[in-house]
């Protein structure tokens, strides 16, 4: 069977882009084409023979309108294939009336224009915040314009897909404790920016944590190094997520992280024992009777000199209730020492089975009180 004769008319910057070599090679197998011309305007003398042989266009952007006097150059046109979406630029009356076989890209476009319009829709609801504690004046929150304390993240309610970027190099003094939640595939994330050493957030002796979570889901905080410094221990601890309402809490993740000097009680004995069950690095706490965790993940953080422990879930055990957790999995090749108290002597990673060993990171599929 003989191959049809075919042309290319569109924008010549066009071709490489939709044709490749494959797509050219099998081009060439369905149809006899000119690999080196690309038609922009009908009337050009020098194309005169290639049009009059012309049964099918091969059209794209900046294809000129196929009116009559076009028409009349290609006598045995049969089909219009057009690479876009809408052919109504060079589709005219006159060329409908022709009785040509019409085919376009507009099914494919759409999705594709879809696509792009959500992913639009959806990069303009993310914001990435700036903090750095070393300008001399508190900003917007831009890059040009950073916040320079933690008073502005703390007053803030973040949203799903946004980001609070803190200033490698520089140190931050007082609590972390932002407002809202992420969404799955779309956390709420926390990092360090620029070049330097990781940026410090430092407690100061803060009474509950330096980092606090409560009531929040899809958070994601890395590249840190979170410190509750003070000459007096008590019960301090670094990074504290913590379930205190009935709703159920889900995706977080705390990794790659530097947490140290958190000044916890490291007694178990005494007056103020039940300070050391609230004292580590990194905990995961749920009250009695409130909602549960489904999905922490604690992984690759260099945790060490923390008074009472490295990382440790809890729950209300001046109630008598210790953390319940299913599915809880260890995470091989971290490097992080917990050094302190060791939780495995309170019992509250050997249930089910599950051995605490110090050095490696832990995932908790499910937490409740």
């Amino acid at each position: 069977m003989d191959r049809p004769h075919a042309v290319l008319v569109m924008r010549p910057a066009l071709r490489p882009l939709l044709f490749d070599a494959a797509a050219e090679a099998r081009l060439a197998g369905l149809a006899e084409t000119d690999p080196e011309l690309v038609v922009t305007d009908f009337g050009d003398p020098l194309i005169a023979a290639a049009l009059e042989r012309a049964e099918v266009l091969i059209t794209g952007r900046d294809c000129p309108a196929l009116d009559e006097a076009a028409l009349a150059r290609m006598p045995a046109q049969r089909a219009v294939l057009h690479s876009g979406g809408s052919v109504k630029h060079h589709m005219t009356e006159a060329a409908w009336g022709r009785g040509l076989l019409v085919s376009s890209a507009v099914a494919d476009n759409a999705v594709l224009v879809a696509e792009y319009t959500l992913a639009m829709v959806i990069s303009a609801g993310k914001t990435v915040y700036h903090v750095d504690c070393s300008a001399a004046s508190d900003g917007s929150g831009s890059s040009s314009s950073p916040w320079n304390a933690l008073t502005d993240p703390d007053g803030h309610v973040f949203a799903a897909g946004d980001t609070l970027s803190f200033k490698a190099g520089t140190t931050c003094h007082g609590t972390l404790t932002p407002r809202g939640s992420g969404a799955s595939g779309s956390p709420i994330t926390i990092k360090a920016y620029g070049s330097g050493a990781a940026p410090v957030i430092e407690g100061g002796g803060a009474s509950e944590a330096t980092v606090h979570l409560v009531d929040q889901s899809y958070w994601t905080n890395s590249g840190l190094k979170v410190q509750n410094s003070s000459s007096t221990r008590a019960q301090h601890e670094g990074i504290l997520v913590e379930v205190a309402g009935s709703a159920n809490q889900a995706g977080i993740s705390i990794a790659g992280n530097e947490v140290a000097n958190v000044a916890g009680w490291g007694d178990k004995t005494g007056t103020n024992a039940s300070w050391f069950s609230y004292s580590a690095g990194i905990a995961v706490r749920v009250a009695t009777g409130s909602g549960v965790f489904n999905g922490v993940s604690v992984t690759y953080n260099n945790v060490h000199d923390t008074g009472g422990g490295g990382r440790r879930p809890e729950a209300d055990q001046r109630r008598g209730r210790h953390p319940r957790h299913r599915s809880a999995h260890r995470v091989a090749g971290a490097r992080q020492r917990c050094d302190g108290g060791e939780q495995r002597r309170q019992g509250l990673l050997r249930q089910r089975g599950v051995r605490h060993r110090g050095a490696e990171p832990w995932r908790l599929q499910r937490i409740r009180g």
